[in-house]
């Protein structure tokens, strides 16, 4: 329930994707996970110590970095503060994604229901640990892969696996994962329906990995 499309966007046209953000200040990578049925959250915090690690042994710092998190400000629920006035112009670029989504996985995919677009950078020894979105379709776009070490995009079918205990096993680098795609490219585009599988960002060793998020939440 995933596939991958070669070279949607050209190098150049991924740098354009760059420049439209410009120079923008960071903000550490921080996540929520939802319990199995959906209805409680924890953050990272609390799963570390449920392993029975002590908190001060967290470097935050270990998770990818957001430069942007452009949320679309017509969908309800959405934080109009995360950089909405960007979205306008970001989702025009990504029209090619949203062709294919309404083509190939949702046709009630559109600009106006989209939750957003991000864009997060992994520096070296960064990653994200197992999660699910809780979306109908997610799309990654490479925007910028360069002598990248690391950094594989990984899967586990849920019906299969605990989120608990994934992300245990994951924290403690034993982890072995169900799906594994480690040849995206600059430009190149991955969709996946988000309610089969968690995923996660294994650590970079080296070189960089930027990809943009795309999300839509449409079952009807």
């Amino acid at each position: 329930m995933y596939k991958i499309y070669r070279n949607l966007f050209t190098e150049k046209e991924c740098e354009q994707f760059i420049n439209l953000i410009g120079n923008r200040d960071v903000q550490s990578g921080k996540n929520v996970y939802l319990d199995i049925d959906g209805t409680e959250s924890f953050d990272e915090f609390e799963l570390f110590k449920a392993y029975g690690h002590d908190v001060t042994e967290f470097d935050r710092s270990k998770q990818h970095d957001r430069i942007i998190r452009a949320r679309n400000p017509l969908v309800p629920g959405m934080d109009n503060k995360r950089d909405s006035e960007f979205y306008p112009t970001l989702i025009e670029f990504m029209q090619p994604v949203l062709d294919i989504v309404q083509k190939d996985w949702n046709d009630k995919a559109s600009v106006e229901n989209c939750y957003g677009v991000d864009f997060n950078s992994y520096p070296s020894t960064t990653f994200l640990e197992p999660h699910a979105d809780n979306t109908n379709v997610f799309a990654i776009v490479m925007i910028k892969s360069r002598n990248l070490v690391g950094g594989d995009l990984v899967f586990w079918h849920r019906e299969k696996h605990d989120l608990r205990e994934l992300i245990s096993k994951f924290i403690k680098g034993k982890h072995e994962p169900d799906i594994r795609i480690d040849d995206l490219q600059t430009g190149d585009l991955f969709v996946c329906y988000d309610q089969y599988y968690y995923h996660a960002i294994e650590p970079v060793v080296s070189g960089v990995r930027q990809t943009s998020i795309i999300r839509w939440n449409n079952y009807d």
